[in-house]
């Protein structure tokens, strides 16, 4: 009990490295799972120890690949797919280890049984939609992306509506893209790149003769306060005015 609370501490440890609260991380979910068969009165309540286990299995697998560590996360994965192999959310994190790996088929694969097995899981469908845009596919990006910004319980929503955005000017949509981007700065007035799109889009209506909001330029100065170093943009804000 007492290594379990000292490494608890240590993953909790803000002050710490990421790769230091992420190795303990690791130790506490393998701690977790070596301990994962709960009895009842009757004897073992295997249901409940599995649902444990393959919630732990997973953890495990994300964790490891966050710190790059591949053959671990692959390996339990393996073991969450042997308690449950219609588990959605494995399939999403085995998905994205095929897509860092440079796998891009596989991980469509996987993307898609992920979210055959459940529609409603907005994470997988996210990944998804975020793989479909680096391969080119805007439309089909924009059309899962719509998806996801329908969940109001997705604790990434404005990052999804951001991302729609972008999807909408790849395709020529301005207005779907304005009304994305603006959807994003209402749930996070922090997404910068929110602020940069939006305010170039204002800026080309004011070009063609309707006058956009002041604050939009003053949004597109205050994200190259935090990023000075990025030339294109700044062209592309000289370009606008």
């Amino acid at each position: 009990m007492k290594l379990r609370k000292m490494v608890i501490m240590l993953a909790e440890t803000p002050l710490l490295s990421i790769k230091v609260r992420t190795l303990a991380s690791l130790v506490l979910v393998s701690m977790l799972l070596g301990s994962c068969v709960t009895t009842t009165t009757g004897g073992f309540n295997v249901e409940a120890s599995d649902e444990d286990a393959l919630d732990n299995y997973i953890q495990l697998a994300v964790a490891y690949y966050d710190t790059d560590y591949m053959p671990n996360a692959r390996r339990n994965l393996a073991h969450a797919l042997e308690i449950d192999d219609r588990n959605s959310e494995a399939y999403n994190v085995l998905a994205l280890i095929f897509q860092r790996e440079g796998d891009q088929e596989f991980a469509l694969e996987n993307f898609r049984r992920s979210i055959r097995l459940d529609r409603t899981n907005s994470r997988s469908r996210n990944n998804y939609a975020a793989l479909l845009f680096a391969m080119g596919d805007y439309e089909a990006a924009f059309d899962e992306l719509e998806t996801v910004t329908k969940d109001t319980m997705y604790d990434c929503r404005a990052v999804a509506f951001e991302n729609l955005g972008r999807s909408a000017l790849r395709l020529g949509r301005l207005s779907d893209a304005e009304a994305a981007f603006q959807r994003a700065l209402q749930l996070n007035s922090n997404l910068y790149v929110s602020s940069v799109e939006l305010a170039l889009l204002l800026a080309r209506e004011r070009n063609g003769g309707v006058q956009g909001p002041p604050l939009a330029l003053f949004d597109y100065h205050r994200f190259l306060r935090y990023f000075p170093e990025d030339a294109a943009l700044q062209q592309r804000l000289s370009y606008a005015n």
